[in-house]
């Protein structure tokens, strides 16, 4: 069985869904399903079903979700980080007999 994946904003959907799933949904009309569309983990059909403007906000209101963002951003990159440097000195052998 599939999943389904909202997406919010179409800056968020290249890394949640992949780039060319998002080229599609970014050409679609409202009410207007796609073709099956072959993926790695197999066949996805975008479906638009709403549009919205892009709302501005005020900083004081959005505050607490930025310093959020920023600091889960953070510590994304430190363990991405931390995490190659660790791959790069293990001694990894695969015996493959």
């Amino acid at each position: 069985m599939g999943s389904t994946k909202w997406l919010y904003t179409y800056n968020d959907s290249p890394r949640l869904i992949g780039p060319n799933l998002a080229t599609i949904a970014k050409e679609l009309q409202i009410s207007e399903v796609s073709a099956p569309i072959r993926t790695a983990p197999g066949y996805s059909i975008v479906a638009l079903i709403d549009k919205k403007e892009k709302q501005v906000f005020e900083f004081e209101d959005i505050k607490e979700i930025v310093i959020q963002e920023y600091r889960r951003r953070s510590r994304d990159e430190i363990l991405s980080s931390l995490l190659k440097d660790l791959t790069l000195r293990a001694d990894i052998k695969i015996n493959r007999t």
